[in-house]
């Protein structure tokens, strides 16, 4: 009886929690230049347009081939975080262009080459 009772704790704890980390997640499409980042590793889409930001520092989802398309214009389906969970943690983040964090779930071609 016991464990019946804490497992239903537990669950019922558990579900509205990660309902909250998802809600916090907002579906993204922008079409930009994919450049690599500031880091190694790190990939960028700049001039983007049909997004809320000029710029996206991405995240590639597993699956997703970013390197192939480097200096293409490409369009990007992902998800973003909200603004309220965007916090600058490094002085060097403050002094660049203000940008959001992009989980890309899929990428599509557009042209070799990039406006």
């Amino acid at each position: 009886m016991r464990f019946a009772q804490l497992s239903t704790i537990v669950l019922g704890g558990f579900f509205p929690l990660a309902f909250a980390l998802s809600a916090n997640a907002a579906s993204v499409t922008a079409t930009g230049c994919l450049e690599k980042g500031h880091e190694k590793g790190e990939f960028m889409l700049s001039h983007a347009t049909g997004g809320g930001a000029q710029q996206y520092e991405l995240v590639p989802d597993k699956g997703v081939d970013l390197s192939a398309h480097l200096g293409h214009k490409v369009e990007i389906t992902g998800e973003t975080a909200s603004e309220a969970n965007e916090k600058s943690s490094t002085k060097k983040e403050e002094r660049e262009k203000p940008h959001q964090h992009l989980k890309v779930k899929s990428l599509r071609h557009i042209a070799a080459q990039c406006p």
